[in-house]
């Protein structure tokens, strides 16, 4: 998508096929009550080996938080 191209220098994509996964996944019955899977082309995928480590988990985390302004304290969930 643009979003690629513009943020990461890469192609990626049309809107129609972009977007193909995303409408799957809030649409179809196939997918309801499944969480916290990570799905590519509409099917589900295990992501890459370092989306499992913690240390860049958190790291990823605080940079966001620092962008955002946001901060999500999970104590107080």
């Amino acid at each position: 998508t643009k979003l690629l191209h513009v943020g990461f220098g890469s192609g990626g994509a049309d809107l129609k096929q972009g977007s193909k996964t995303s409408v799957y996944l809030a649409t179809s019955d196939e997918v309801n009550g499944i969480s916290g899977r990570y799905f590519s082309s509409s099917r589900f995928a295990k992501s890459s080996a370092i989306s499992f480590d913690q240390i860049v988990q958190d790291k990823l985390w605080k940079i966001s938080e620092e962008m955002t302004g946001f901060s999500y304290d999970l104590n107080k969930v």
